[in-house]
């Protein structure tokens, strides 16, 4: 994993929502596997038990309107993997957005992950999970525009490609 990313996965808020959707979507995918353990463990650890209870709904709500929604199937990474897919990226620079009142930002990272007649309902789940993080002390960095460009154009979807991981 190259040093910057690394550096911005292990802040406490990018890490919350990378892990969070990656233990929470495997979960949904995997039944036998308990990964929602390790998101409790994770969010109780960072938040206490009740902020992590609190931020931990609000991330459960958000996921099942993403997967409600979603244009395309959602890929993820294992947890504490390096890396992160195309949708890892979109739903960071969403939130990070929202948090921000980055208005371009959050509509052209909503537009990329869901179809446009679900988005008000989405971006809704999504700011309240935003918003709880922001209200718990979890800000999330800004996400450049050039980089959001990049992860919602059409050859970002069909090849899977991977953009470069240089977020600021």
């Amino acid at each position: 994993m190259s040093g910057l990313l690394h550096h911005y996965l292990n802040r406490s808020p990018e890490r919350l929502v990378v892990e969070g959707y990656r233990c929470l979507l495997s979960q949904a995918v995997d039944e036998k596997t308990l990964p929602v353990e390790s998101a409790w463990l994770l969010y109780a650890g960072l938040l206490g038990p009740e902020g992590g209870r609190w931020a931990l709904g609000e991330l459960s709500r958000f996921l099942t309107s993403l997967q409600l929604c979603a244009q395309c199937p959602l890929r993820t990474s294992p947890a504490r993997t390096d890396g992160m897919s195309r949708e890892e990226c979109l739903v960071l620079a969403l939130l990070a957005s929202l948090q921000h009142g980055d208005e371009i930002g959050h509509r052209c990272s909503a537009e990329a992950l869901v179809c446009p007649l679900k988005a008000t309902e989405f971006t809704e789940a999504a700011g309240s999970f935003a918003m709880t993080l922001k209200a718990l002390r979890q800000l999330l960095l800004p996400f450049p525009h050039a980089l959001i460009d990049r992860l919602a154009s059409p050859d970002a979807m069909t090849t899977g490609a991977r953009p470069a991981m240089r977020l600021h």
